[in-house]
């Protein structure tokens, strides 16, 4: 996300920004925090470090609301390639919660 989000503005493709709307700004800041905490979440995990899952979930929740509002923006611009693709999004998300979930459970 972090990557096509700096691409895109560097190359000047982000046309809202020129519009002076609030809502991009605030797009791009929850944006790159959900970036942040999946990234510091999934290193936690990947060190098994205490709270990994715990910031994983949150970096998840978060990435979850994005896939599922964000196909509204390509949906106005009749763009059905990237509504499948949030879709997809959205699948492997809710796959990766249930595969944290399932990992974070106390052993008895």
């Amino acid at each position: 996300m972090i990557v096509m989000w700096v691409v895109m503005l560097l190359s000047g493709s982000v046309t809202e920004l020129r519009d002076g709307s609030v809502e991009i700004y605030l797009h791009l800041v929850a944006e790159f925090a959900t970036s942040i905490v999946l990234i510091v979440g999934g290193a936690l995990v990947l060190m098994r470090r205490w709270p990994g899952n715990s910031v994983l979930l949150v970096g998840l929740g978060m990435l979850t609301y994005t896939v599922v509002v964000s196909p509204g923006y390509y949906a106005d611009l009749g763009e059905f390639a990237f509504i499948v693709m949030f879709a997809v999004l959205f699948v492997l998300t809710v796959a990766a919660i249930v595969v944290t979930l399932r990992g974070a459970r106390p052993r008895g």
